[in-house]
């Protein structure tokens, strides 16, 4: 399918619109998260099913010196590492969209962004696995699976997209 003849569908442009609004989401979510991470920290010991006779510590993360350096500290940099690899991300599927819309997605760029995805995936893999180290979590475990296999699917693709893209340069040589 070449540019000229296609037209970018509502779903195309919903789509890109869509990423642009996450990208800000994000960035404000992980802006905001120093300051709304003590009080989440607070609510899930509160919902812990394991306390003793309903009796709920909560941690006051600043006086509490090896509680703030072991646990509060690189949970927080973890998520605030991983919401900015993941803004990341949305930026390189916009991109990507933004190829798509235009008609032309098969192009080295692509390919490009879908490793760059790929690598981004997988330190955020990496850092949720770091983070079930410190403290086991099992969302945080899922996560890092999920990651991990989405950073696998990327990388995959992007070798098919560098393939394609090769076909399509070999084939526009011929014509």
């Amino acid at each position: 399918m070449s540019s000229e003849n296609y037209t970018p569908t509502k779903l195309d442009k919903f789509v890109r619109g869509l990423l642009s609004v996450l990208i800000v989401v994000i960035i404000v979510a992980v802006i905001l998260l120093p300051f709304y991470f003590p009080r989440f920290v607070n609510t899930l010991d509160s919902l812990n099913p394991y306390t003793f006779n309903n009796q709920v510590e909560h941690y006051s993360i600043i006086g509490d010196a090896e509680f703030f350096y072991s646990v509060y500290l690189p949970k927080l940099i973890s998520l605030m590492a991983s919401g900015v690899l993941a803004v990341f991300i949305l930026i390189e599927l916009r991109n990507l969209m933004t190829t798509v819309v235009k008609g032309n997605c098969f192009v080295r760029e692509n390919a490009v962004s879908l490793r760059r995805i790929g690598n981004f995936a997988f330190i955020i893999a990496f850092v949720m696995l770091a983070n079930v180290i410190i403290l086991f979590s099992l969302s945080a475990l899922v996560v890092a699976i999920v990651f991990f296999i989405g950073g696998l699917f990327a990388k995959v693709l992007s070798r098919v997209f560098a393939q394609a893209v090769s076909y399509k340069e070999e084939n526009d040589l011929t014509i």
